[in-house]
């Protein structure tokens, strides 16, 4: 991309220095790790200790993650942080067209050059399965959010199991998370947004009053432009949680009449601000 515009050729030696997977030369994952692990490797002997270096990364499979954190351990360089570097707007069709398949938006992975590297430690998590606690992050973030994208998702798992030490174990089992998420949680593509399964079996904890508000909120969504009634949404928790109407009607009743109340303070916006709070949200 900078060759091209700062009109610069591009050399077979710079085609075979660079680190990318297929392209051109249809280099192989194998040829990606080991460019990789030599990138790492130069960057390990030229940065000074104490000295710190931030990875833009993005990729779908966490087994490259795996091989990513390792040689960058390799060369001294110790995994502090990630950071989420979302993205406003999606602009490629590639990613549009292939919701499920394609990520945008990167993690800031940061590293620092340590004297001598600490030794690993097996703490609790270590001991549990990985995919017992990547299904409770992600049933955490969907219920919160009222559904999570693939990519919020994968930015919230990855520096978790990269924290807790379970990348290895996850990506051994799950190379792939969007498989993973296939088989436990329901794909909207209408929003492009993770649900939880009808009668959902979780594998981590939630709240009663959590759950009740995610689904009250989830048949807002699809019986739109109508709000439903108090009666609608008792009968739907029954219908999609197992929620008895007795447990959960003033939770019910307390998020319906919140977004009443939003709803027609906005309707009583004067029509030139209302289509301006349209435009806004779009």
């Amino acid at each position: 991309m900078w060759a091209a515009w700062l009109g610069f050729e591009i050399s077979q030696r710079d085609r075979q220095e660079e680190i990318i997977e297929g392209g051109e030369l249809r280099k192989s994952p194998e040829a990606y790790n080991e460019l990789m692990r030599l990138a790492l490797e130069q960057i390990g002997e030229v940065l000074k200790t104490g000295g710190w270096l931030s990875l833009v990364y993005a990729h779908r499979d966490t087994s490259y993650w795996q091989f990513l954190t390792e040689a960058a351990r390799a060369a001294r360089l110790e995994y502090v942080n990630t950071v989420v570097q979302p993205v406003g707007v999606v602009w490629s069709m590639h990613k549009k067209k292939n919701p499920l398949r394609v990520l945008s938006g990167e993690l800031v992975l940061n590293f620092r050059k340590v004297a001598r590297l600490p030794k690993r430690r097996m703490g609790p998590s270590r001991r549990r399965d990985p995919r017992l606690l990547v299904r409770g992050w992600c049933e955490r973030a969907i219920v919160g959010a009222v559904g999570a994208t693939t990519e919020e998702l994968h930015h919230q798992v990855i520096p978790l199991l990269l924290e807790t030490g379970l990348l290895q174990q996850f990506s051994q089992a799950c190379p792939d998370l969007t498989p993973f998420l296939e088989r436990h949680f329901e794909f909207d593509r209408g929003s492009r947004k993770w649900h939880l399964q009808v009668r959902h079996e979780f594998a981590g904890r939630a709240s009663r009053e959590d759950l009740v508000r995610y689904h009250v909120l989830r048949l807002i969504e699809q019986s739109k432009p109508h709000i439903p009634t108090l009666e609608d949404a008792l009968s739907f928790l029954q219908a999609v949680a197992n929620l008895s109407a007795v447990s959960v009607s003033a939770t019910a009743r307390r998020v319906l009449a919140g977004r009443c109340e939003a709803h027609e303070t906005r309707a009583k916006q004067p029509a030139d601000r209302r289509q301006k709070l349209l435009v806004f949200n779009e």
